[in-house]
């Protein structure tokens, strides 16, 4: 089984067996978590309160680390718990880890966390350690405390030229890397910038900004048509896959930060909406920027003019599929290798 998914399960198997038998503060249920070796790595579980726990056996280190306490996330460290697994128990000096959100996406994010903090983790660990490879997530945490920056259907675009590329982890790095900015995408070798722009509608009719329609470099706008439907995927299992794409450790949490900054406190209602893989995959198609149709503008804007909107319909412009696209990028991203896309 995926460790993931073994530590979502023992967490929701745990926390429902806590409550039905009401165990005692300081008392988790739990099923421990073993490498191949047979080694604990860890304990996973949950509360008579319902949350979802994991406990990690580690040793006093150089630092007492200072508890943590979040709204989706809590730790706390050189605590004694007494651990049940269904036929005994044992109290042991543990970092505990709670996700204190109820939100079944949010406890799969948690379980993803747990899973790559185990992998980081030296053999024998100090709860320092633990607090380290913690410090490392706590930003995405704190994202899921803000408001959303997009929406399911923009979403889902940005999501869609990941997914479409042959090296994802090229796209995550430049995805976001600069919080300010009006661009999707940001990439430097080649340079390039993509703004993705998504509809629901049948039509490759989009808004536009000025600041992004007009500017120097290398531009593209990438269309995605969205359609939301229930017996589609859901966003949050096409995240997950294009997390599995990921090779890198770094690359799956600066996914998983960024994807937690657009969504922000929406992350669970997001990830739970649904979406036909299909139809964003076939319509995804790359524009330039001086191609798409644009007024006449005069620069600077006048006084008193902050920025300007318009929509463009790019129907008629010329355009590049997105095998063409990604090809055209040359080492960044050199075709389309359809083993490396998110399952559907």
């Amino acid at each position: 089984m995926d460790r993931r998914a073994e530590l979502r399960d023992a967490m929701t198997a745990g926390a429902e067996r806590a409550v039905a038998e009401d165990l005692p503060d300081q008392t988790l249920a739990v099923n421990a978590v073993t490498a191949e070796s047979g080694r604990v790595l860890a304990y996973a579980g949950g509360t008579a309160d319902g949350e979802a726990v994991v406990a990690i056996v580690a040793r006093i280190g150089a630092s007492s680390p200072v508890p943590v306490r979040m709204a989706a996330l809590s730790a706390e460290f050189g605590v004694r718990y007494r651990l049940d697994d269904g036929t005994g128990q044992q109290t042991l000096r543990v970092s505990m880890l709670r996700c204190r959100a109820a939100d079944p996406e949010v406890r799969t994010l948690f379980a993803s966390f747990v899973h790559e903090l185990l992998l980081a983790l030296p053999t024998d660990p100090t709860e320092t350690d633990v607090a380290d490879e913690l410090a490392r997530w706590l930003g995405l945490f704190w994202r899921l405390q803000a408001p959303a920056r997009t929406d399911v259907v923009g979403l889902v675009g940005e999501l869609t030229v990941i997914g479409a590329a042959q090296r994802p982890d090229v796209w995550v790095r430049g995805w976001h890397s600069v919080p300010t900015s009006t661009i999707d995408f940001v990439l430097t070798e080649p340079s390039v910038e993509i703004e993705v722009k998504a509809t629901r509608s049948s039509t490759r009719t989009h808004t536009i900004s000025a600041d992004q329609a007009f500017s120097l470099g290398s531009r593209y706008f990438a269309s995605v048509r969205v359609e939301l439907r229930d017996s589609g995927s859901t966003i949050g299992d096409f995240a997950r896959g294009i997390a599995d794409a990921l090779g890198a450790a770094e690359d799956r949490e600066r996914f998983w930060a960024t994807l937690a900054a657009e969504c922000g406190a929406s992350f669970g209602e997001f990830m739970a909406e649904r979406f036909v893989v299909d139809v964003s995959d076939q319509s995804l198609a790359f524009f330039r920027r001086e191609d798409i149709p644009r007024p006449e503008l005069g620069y600077p804007l006048p006084t008193g003019v902050s920025g300007v909107t318009f929509r463009s319909d790019f129907s008629a412009a010329p355009s590049q599929a997105a095998n063409d696209f990604f090809a055209a990028l040359g080492d960044i991203d050199c075709g389309s290798n359809r083993a490396t896309r998110p399952r559907r």
